[in-house]
């Protein structure tokens, strides 16, 4: 689990550093941006310039 940081493009992940997501990375429906502190599931993938998210989801209430 995960936190959208305040520089926007990045997530936050707690003990690590932050990591860039773009727009086109989440797959929850209808969501194109994140809020700060939304909390997301994520797979962490090597891009061309350093690590980035992939298959980024937002959690509801009811799943955490």
């Amino acid at each position: 689990m995960a936190c959208t940081s305040s520089k926007s493009n990045f997530i936050e992940l707690k003990g690590e550093d932050d990591v860039f997501v773009h727009f086109s990375a989440i797959e929850t429906p209808h969501v194109r941006d994140l809020e700060v502190g939304e909390p997301v599931k994520l797979v962490v993938v090597q891009g061309v310039r350093g690590p980035q998210a992939a298959a980024v989801e937002v959690w509801s209430s009811e799943e955490n």
